[in-house]
């Protein structure tokens, strides 16, 4: 009893930091988007969200998957995965440029004025920022350093912050969305910088890693990797997340070029509200519990059967939490937050808000196929729900306008998690799927974490 308290305390302690660290962005994000949204026109605004969507696309093909690679081999073979660092950083290397020459292809060739061209340009560090953001974060991870993690999560966000908090106090006069745009591209250089120091270590062989398997021989290990080697191991990572953001960001990209940026922006300030409560089940599952995740469908299955189970119920609990919460008080805080231009997005949100238990369940469902081979499955789930996404933002986005958008963000949440649904019990754990949700919380969840 005293080991499994001190270790419930330990696993309270680490997430709550995390969770410090998720609030913090989240925050930072909120407040940035409403300082933004209530200084530029919702035309404005909604061109700036446009272009920072646009390249946030893109940006995950820059490091396709290399982050969740190394967590899965580093679970698997212990210290002994070092030897994946290197064809990982040649892969990397293509994967920039490859990234880089797409982006200034679509902002010299896509359907768009020469304003938002630049913007496009202007933006391209942000895709360098993304490989060091990614890769830091897997490293502090690995490590279960939760404060590091905490604090990196949080630094690109907050650094954002202070900068549109001091230009909007008229330190360069009447609003510029280049001036803020540029301040983006300096940030992203300083994070990369920042990134540099920390990954230099790493790639030296200094890496003290948790909770490793301590059956695996590094010496018995093969040792001539090639990039295609890891390639063959990031891709579903990869196409994963350029999926997951497709989903995310197709219907702001689309509502700028199928109506405009001033519907973009109304589009974007009820997104933003909703993408800040997404960051909970995204720090629990993917910051918190996903190395162990890999180092439990290694060691102890049913230990990753017990934390399926707890997590189902709590996340379903915590989201209809946030629903109720958001649904009460979004009426009354964005009018007063946003300003009477934003009126609109009031009903945006009473649409997306249905979303948010959809996605807190969904995130805990999905996450054992992020374990062994099980990944493949995971990205045709979202390359699906991508495309059905896709498809309705075409069909209800030239009539309804930013209410298309909101349906077609719904109905596409029900249809993921219900092929999550499907696949998981198919493919793992039959009826033991839908049996003791949210039982166990104590014993289950946070034991040997």
């Amino acid at each position: 009893m005293i080991r499994l308290s001190n270790l419930f305390k330990a696993a309270f302690s680490n997430i709550s930091i995390l969770f410090l660290g998720g609030a913090l962005s989240a925050i930072s994000i909120l407040l940035t988007q409403i300082i933004l949204a209530r200084t530029l026109s919702p035309s404005g605004y909604g061109m700036f969200s446009a272009a920072l969507a646009s390249v946030t696309l893109l940006a995950p093909l820059a490091v396709f998957g290399i982050q969740h690679s190394w967590l899965k081999l580093y679970g698997a073979e212990g210290v002994g995965a070092k030897r994946w660092l290197v064809p990982s950083r040649n892969f990397l290397a293509a994967s920039f440029f490859i990234t880089l020459t797409l982006l200034l292809s679509w902002s010299f060739i896509g359907p768009h004025s020469t304003d938002f061209r630049i913007l496009l340009i202007a933006l391209l560090p942000l895709v360098l920022s993304h490989i060091f953001l990614e890769l830091v974060n897997a490293k502090f991870q690995l490590e279960e350093k939760y404060l590091s993690l905490a604090g990196w999560q949080a630094l690109p966000h907050f650094l954002r912050l202070i900068f549109v908090s001091l230009y909007m106090l008229s330190f360069f006069g009447l609003p510029n969305i280049q001036h803020i745009v540029l301040c983006y591209s300096v940030i992203s250089l300083v994070i990369s910088l920042f990134g540099l120091f920390f990954l230099t270590g790493m790639f030296r062989g200094s890496l003290s890693i948790k909770n490793t398997n301590q059956l695996q021989i590094e010496d018995k290990l093969e040792r001539n990797l090639t990039t295609l080697d890891i390639a063959r191991h990031a891709w579903p990572y990869g196409l994963a997340a350029v999926f997951y953001l497709s989903y995310m960001q197709s219907d702001l990209i689309l509502l700028k070029y199928l109506i405009g940026n001033k519907e973009a922006g109304i589009y974007s300030a009820a997104f933003a509200i909703l993408i800040s409560s997404y960051q909970i089940p995204g720090v629990i599952y993917q910051k918190f519990l996903l190395p162990k995740l890999h180092r439990w469908a290694n060691e102890d299955e049913l230990k990753l059967l017990k934390v399926f189970q707890a997590g189902n119920g709590i996340m379903l609990f915590l989201g209809f939490l946030f629903f109720l919460i958001l649904a009460t008080l979004v009426p009354i805080v964005v009018p007063i937050f946003f300003g009477n231009e934003y009126l609109e997005t009031v009903r945006v949100l009473q649409i997306l808000v249905f979303c948010i238990p959809l996605r807190f369940l969904s995130t805990s469902i999905e996450a054992p196929l992020f374990t062994k081979n099980l990944m493949p499955i995971n990205t045709s789930i979202w390359g699906a729900a991508a495309f059905l996404n896709l498809i309705l933002n075409f069909l209800l986005i030239p009539k309804y306008s930013i209410y298309g958008a909101a349906v077609a963000t719904l109905i596409s949440e029900i249809f993921l998690l219900l092929l999550n649904l499907f696949f998981v019990t198919k493919k793992l754990y039959g009826t033991k799927t839908f049996l003791y949700w949210g039982q166990g919380f104590k014993s289950s969840f946070w034991d040997n974490t």
